[in-house]
């Protein structure tokens, strides 16, 4: 488990950030319950998904929609297939690919003709979480 100041270090957002995701979204992930003057702890999964929803919501994603594809992220780190980049487009839409390249933007934005895109890096987000963990077995 990680504390709330371990996480906001690698990710995008602050504390109040945070709180307000965890009291007004709809997270996938099960989260710790809070105890008055115990810090918050978060696991591996809490850690993908809230890193993974600030990264979205940093690139202007909406937080309902961010929040959908932070739970790709979760469910697709369990089985370990993590597709390194994720392509939006302006009309909401978007492709999870392993490499980026003129082809990929064109497969974002063949169906609208869109010409305007997010990318996410969503294998680096998972490495930095993975990271942060195997630092807090060595602590322990």
């Amino acid at each position: 488990m990680i504390t709330m100041n371990e996480l906001l270090a690698i990710i995008p957002a602050t504390r109040r950030d945070v709180e307000n995701w965890l009291e007004r979204m709809e997270l996938r992930t099960e989260y710790e319950k809070t105890v008055r003057g115990r810090p918050r702890n978060f696991t591996k999964e809490n850690a993908i998904e809230l890193a993974a929803l600030a990264n979205f919501v940093q690139v202007r994603i909406s937080p309902s929609a961010a929040a959908a594809l932070a739970h790709m992220v979760v469910r697709n780190a369990r089985v370990g297939k993590v597709r390194e980049w994720f392509i939006g487009n302006s009309s909401g839409g978007g492709i999870a690919v392993d490499s980026l390249g003129d082809d990929r933007f064109r497969q974002a934005g063949q169906d609208n003709n869109d010409l305007a895109f997010t990318v996410v890096n969503m294998g680096e987000i998972v490495r930095r979480v993975d990271a942060l963990f195997a630092e807090e077995k060595v602590k322990a």
